[in-house]
């Protein structure tokens, strides 16, 4: 079965820590995006790491559907 990446931002303090985790999206460019934003609007953040995580097709309807919650 076929595994598709969803991208999230880990937000890191001044000593690279991270310390908050943002929503799945489509791209890592998108995360990108939303990390810059966060850290403009919160002072203590310093820099982000992009991470990804694969889920399959039925992982998504899954999750959609409200069976089950996988991006915990």
């Amino acid at each position: 079965m076929k595994r598709i990446r969803v991208y999230y931002a880990n937000i890191c303090d001044h000593k690279g820590k991270p310390v908050f985790s943002t929503k799945l999206y489509g791209s890592s460019n998108q995360a990108a995006a939303v990390a810059l934003e966060l850290i403009d609007k919160i002072p203590p953040a310093m820099t982000f790491d992009i991470r990804f995580q694969e889920v399959t097709a039925k992982e998504i309807a899954e999750l959609l559907n409200g069976v089950q919650h996988f991006f915990s």
